[in-house]
């Protein structure tokens, strides 16, 4: 009997042995969860605030690059010569300004050169007017010429080889061209009539006589 009892409290000394470790345990689970939860929450904010400055970044330099082309414009189909250098690029330039009424100096243009392209011989050429003005006038002046002629084109401008439509635009940033592309996908699916560019500024307007409203990111397109 007194082994017995003996044996009787060596498990209830090993039952409160178990109960104070399943305790220190359940404790010690308990507080690390707690960190880690807050350490979740910790990283959460970080990981938010990062994204918000990365945002501020992308956006400070989108604006710094729509800034530096803000006075430039393309114009593409014009054949490349592998000969050409930038004064002859120049002088077909001044050509195209002649033809739509827009003659300008030499001295008016701060850089010209072409941009690499899929199609090697067709590569499209940058301008970059010394203001915005000439730019302005340069895409006005384009646009009047296409709607009271025929289609500027190479046989216009006595470009030799197949007749090519020419295109004048504004010189975009890739963001800006892929969401300008978005925006005329949205304009057609959409049953907007109007979809169009100024000074590197995308503008819907669904009719005639509607308010017209200016995409500023693909957010845009989706709460329309």
């Amino acid at each position: 009997m007194e082994q017995l009892c003996v044996s009787v409290e060596q498990i209830k000394m090993q039952n409160l042995n178990i109960q104070t470790t399943v305790n220190f345990l359940s404790e010690n689970y308990d507080d690390l969860k707690n960190k880690l939860q807050h350490l979740e929450v910790q990283l959460e904010t970080e990981r938010k605030n990062n994204l918000a400055c990365l945002k501020t970044l992308e956006d400070r330099l989108e604006s710094l690059e729509r800034g530096a082309r803000s006075s430039c414009v393309e114009i593409r189909n014009i054949p490349f010569n592998k000969s050409e250098s930038k004064e002859g690029l120049l002088n077909t330039v001044i050509k195209i300004g002649s033809t739509l009424n827009v003659p300008f100096q030499p001295q008016e243009v701060k850089d010209i050169f072409r941009i690499g392209s899929k199609d090697s011989e067709n590569r499209t050429i940058v301008v970059d007017f010394t203001s915005n003005l000439r730019k302005e006038k340069f895409i006005q002046m384009y646009k009047k010429y296409n709607k009271e002629n025929s289609k500027l084109s190479t046989e216009t401008l006595k470009i030799s080889g197949p007749s090519k439509p020419v295109f004048v635009s504004e010189n975009l940033s890739p963001k800006m061209k892929r969401l300008f592309f978005l925006a005329r996908d949205y304009a057609s699916t959409n049953d907007y009539r109007y979809c169009w560019i100024k000074n590197g500024k995308i503008f819907m307007r669904e009719k005639d006589g509607a308010q017209h409203i200016m995409i500023k990111d693909e957010s845009g397109l989706s709460k329309k």
